[in-house]
């Protein structure tokens, strides 16, 4: 199936069109849980999130100051989730004005959640080293930006990718950055057919 629609030209179009829906659903939810109409536990596939980012702190063994979470969108599940379940400040990042203003609104209406919403092209934010750096599915640039966090040297880095038959859904990224490749360490990966969820996870590590 996954040939045939690449052949007709038709999966990039399904993907993009997946995308633009996405947006869409984030930002009605995003709003409606800001204005108190709803809360996070009532979003679709709201479990498979969760689980998803409990999987990926389980994968990071080490000690950091820092947690950034690149491309939060409107709707900063990854973030919060990040945030509550380790009892950290947790900065969330993306570069689109419309998607910020809506995820300082939802952050705003949640009670003691420590997430602070910025503005920046990931690829240019200076983070420091003992950090973790999370970057969401289908971010933009990613290569630039982990050849950014590179020179930053940052400690950690989790990336959201897809594999086999879920790659018709988010389109795979093959990391190319030969920095980037060349000094940091593939440690563990996520299993997405024990947790119910799309994307993988991959926890690199700078090697000393």
């Amino acid at each position: 199936i996954a040939n045939d629609l690449i052949q007709a030209g038709d999966l990039e179009h399904m993907q993009k069109s997946i995308l633009a829906t996405e947006f869409v659903f984030e930002e009605m939810y995003s709003s409606k849980i800001a204005e108190g109409q709803c809360s996070l536990s009532d979003i679709p596939c709201y479990d498979s999130y969760i689980r998803q980012i409990q999987c990926e702190m389980c994968l990071v063994r080490g000690e950091f100051e820092h947690i950034y979470f690149i491309g939060c969108g409107s709707l900063p599940i990854s973030a919060i989730r990040w945030s509550t379940g380790l009892g950290r400040k947790v900065v969330a990042i993306d570069y689109c004005s419309k998607a910020i203003e809506s995820a300082r609104a939802l952050i705003k209406s949640c009670n003691q959640v420590d997430v602070e919403v910025e503005q920046c092209d990931g690829k240019k934010y200076l983070y420091p080293s003992n950090s973790l750096v999370i970057c969401a599915n289908m971010v933009d640039n990613l290569d630039e930006i982990l050849s950014h966090i590179n020179k930053c040297a940052v400690k950690f880095v989790i990336t959201r990718s897809t594999e086999g038959i879920r790659s018709l859904y988010y389109p795979r990224h093959e990391i190319k950055d030969s920095g980037f490749v060349s000094r940091y360490r593939l440690i563990e990966k996520t299993d997405p057919s024990k947790g119910g969820f799309i994307s993988t996870s991959s926890l690199y590590t700078l090697d000393p």
